[in-house]
């Protein structure tokens, strides 16, 4: 079974927010690794198959559209779940990205029980 799970969220507020929320995961054996870009989440899935990402539409360089779309376009990883985390007033995104083949979003004000659900739910979906 697959158990590593990434988070590319640019801000280490962000960053340690979906951590905070997605902790309990820790106790079911998951390892979570955080990342600050788009790329260094490229890098980090190497490290095996990951069972779920967590992306930030609004990332710099490699934003989480572009990072997405990689992930999506790439054999090796076109099956791993993703979550997006998308700003709370732009609608449109969540509408782009569920083209792209995103199914959970959240935002900033979503309850940390909330984007655990989603997570648990997300990779339901995939197993």
């Amino acid at each position: 079974m697959k158990k590593l799970i990434l988070v590319a969220q640019e801000t280490a507020d962000a960053r340690k927010g979906v951590l905070n929320a997605l902790s309990p995961l820790y106790a079911e054996g998951y390892s979570i690794l955080t990342c600050m870009s788009g790329e260094e989440l490229i890098k980090k899935m190497s490290l095996g198959q990951a069972c779920l990402a967590v992306v930030d539409l609004t990332m710099p360089e490699l934003n989480g559209f572009e990072l997405i779309n990689r992930l999506t376009s790439d054999p090796s990883t076109a099956n791993v779940p993703i979550m997006a985390l998308t700003p709370p007033t732009l609608g449109v995104f969540k509408y782009i990205t569920r083209c792209m083949g995103v199914t959970y979003f959240f935002n900033r004000t979503t309850s940390p029980a909330k984007i655990l659900e989603m997570a648990r739910e997300c990779m339901g979906r995939a197993e």
